[in-house]
């Protein structure tokens, strides 16, 4: 292909870029027109105090387990390089 055919392909991939834009920006107008307009999207769940405290307390327990889970992960972790040291000084005790 000779330099025309290239500055051409440009050319072309250019305009279809803009045309593809030019509907992308339709596309997100018309995407918030009918989210402004509707009021499904601004409703909000309603949810008892009840409901509320219940999620709450979920949460805290949730946030509790993992911090008990890394707790013990680390605990394990330590361990296994005490043990690990703990051999190696035996080893080199006996050398």
């Amino acid at each position: 292909m000779s330099f025309a055919g290239h500055v051409f392909d440009m050319i072309r991939r250019d305009k279809e870029n803009r045309e593809l834009r030019n509907r992308r920006r339709e596309k997100r107008k018309d995407m918030q027109e009918t989210s402004l307009h509707s009021e499904s999207v601004n409703e909000q769940p309603a949810i008892t105090l009840e409901e509320l405290e219940k999620i709450n307390r979920q949460l805290k327990e949730r946030e509790l387990n993992e911090q008990r889970y890394r707790s013990r992960i680390l605990l394990g972790i330590l361990c296994a390089t005490l043990l690990v040291i703990v051999v190696l000084v035996i080893i080199f005790k006996w050398l």
